[in-house]
């Protein structure tokens, strides 16, 4: 629901704030504190901080490519290929669409400092990631400055951020992928730790898609309004696309009993199934978020 709104120029917001020179990417402006207003009255304060970014991309380093999956990454974190073994191994994942890799880190390592495990980093594939990689390297700068701004206290949230490795990956049936190398993001790993980690994999807003962004044909956003309009985005503004390790209360549940006409495949079913997630209101992911009563597993008489 609506909490307010407030308004401010930019260039009020920006004023003040030089223009990124050099190999400076970014400036940042202050930290600006609105009152929230709703019906003429005040309902609260909103923090907000802009920055400015420059584009333009500066002159490649030598030995290191300009641009990786189309992305420009002349001033990104590079990981050397030395840190983790030499192929990293596709994962099967619950929702979404960019695939992950398991990273063995070696105990050699810098990375390795402090005592992590083997498997304390997971890669991300960069091409269905892009604008992720210039967002989680502002998130890099913005941690090694003093002064974050309003930003400061947002970033122990963020996921830990090691750089971008480019490696030859297998997929989960242990075969090298014959397209060479992957350009991996590499991220902190959740799973590391946990004998079966349970997480859910929530899309956040009401439209998800736009034609024209992130290179999304006008038919793709068309189809794409057409689930969020008859999924919880539509009713509370995200949904669930995927669960990982779910409840045996979950699991047993057969999304097609009422339609078995329909056929009854594996295929069939995993797309029900993301149905049902996807129509599923928060009461209902949390309350089987929280289902630990036959976690672990009910022990068999003997």
């Amino acid at each position: 629901s609506l909490c307010g709104s407030a308004s401010i120029y930019v260039s009020e917001l920006l004023n003040g704030s030089d223009t990124p020179v050099g190999s400076q990417k970014y400036s940042s402006s202050y930290t600006a504190e609105l009152a929230l207003s709703k019906d003429g009255e005040f309902t609260g304060i909103i923090t907000i901080q802009a920055l400015l970014v420059r584009t333009g991309g500066s002159a490649p380093t030598a030995g290191i490519p300009a641009r990786v999956s189309g992305v420009d990454i002349a001033s990104a974190t590079l990981v050397e290929p030395g840190a983790f073994e030499t192929l990293a191994v596709r994962l099967g994942v619950s929702g979404g669409t960019a695939a992950f890799f398991r990273l063995a880190l070696r105990s050699d390592s810098k990375l390795a400092i402090g005592g992590k495990s083997t498997d304390h980093y997971i890669g991300k594939d960069l091409s269905h990631a892009r604008d992720e990689l210039t967002f989680y390297e502002q998130v890099l700068q913005l941690s090694a400055k003093r002064d974050c701004g309003g930003l400061g206290k947002m970033l122990p949230f963020m996921f830990e951020y090691a750089g971008l490795l480019t490696c030859p990956v297998r997929d989960a049936g242990g075969r090298i992928v014959e397209e060479g190398t992957l350009d991996l993001l590499v991220m902190r790993n959740l799973h590391d730790g946990c004998a079966r980690l349970r997480m859910l994999d929530i899309k956040i807003g009401q439209q998800t898609a736009s034609a024209g962004w992130q290179g999304k044909s006008r038919l793709g956003a068309m189809r794409q309004a057409l689930v969020d309009s008859n999924t919880n985005s539509r009713e509370e503004g995200f949904r669930l696309e995927g669960f990982d390790s779910p409840p045996p209360a979950l699991v047993s549940m057969d999304p097609l009993l009422d339609v078995s006409m329909l056929g009854r495949s594996m295929k069939a079913r995993k797309r029900a199934l993301r149905i049902m997630f996807q129509r599923m209101a928060a009461q209902e992911m949390l309350r089987y978020f929280f289902d630990l009563h036959q976690m672990p597993e009910d022990i068999a008489d003997e």
